[in-house]
């Protein structure tokens, strides 16, 4: 009865042996496919500005401008780990998202002066920037960005352009 332990007991072994290295593997790789997703907020974020100007309008509320492009590390940062917090989905609601695609929309990038990326700008519903921040911010950070350009009580006024347009 000994032997028949001791023989489990060196099976187990070689089978923790043989396929622990595979397991780990098969982990890390899907890590690092969770670590590369989008935050599930973005499926939220429009992409198209002259409607969001327009709702913001209609909703008394200031656009985010997200400039992002595809490959950048902190933007795919940003999206991960900021967009995607509590604090920040919670701030998102006093404003009307868009996401820009600087190799798409070369026009609004050189509009907004974007030099780089990420560069988030907020702007009321003539287009005018409110705030304007760029490269990774830590959630505590763009959460104190947004609340500085949430709308105030004058933010009626914003809604009727003074100058005739």
């Amino acid at each position: 009865m000994d032997t028949t332990l001791h023989q489990v007991n060196s099976d187990a072994r070689g089978f923790v042996a043989r396929w622990t290295p595979l397991l780990a593997v098969v982990g890390l790789v899907c890590l690092y496919f969770l670590a590369l997703r989008p935050a599930s907020t973005l499926a939220e974020w429009s992409t198209d500005y002259e409607t969001a100007l327009s709702r913001a309008a209609t909703d008394q509320r200031r656009v985010l401008l997200a400039f992002h492009m595809d490959g950048c590390a902190p933007c795919s940062a940003m999206d991960r780990i900021v967009l995607g917090s509590g604090a920040v989905r919670e701030q998102l609601g006093a404003f009307i998202p868009i996401r820009v695609d600087t190799a798409i929309h070369h026009d609004l990038a050189n509009e907004f002066r974007v030099l780089g990326t990420p560069t988030y700008a907020i702007v009321d519903s003539r287009g005018h920037v409110v705030s304007r921040c760029e490269g990774y911010q830590p959630v505590k950070t763009f959460v104190s960005f947004l609340q500085r350009a949430r709308p105030t009580a004058t933010f009626a006024s914003e809604a009727t352009p003074q100058d005739g347009r």
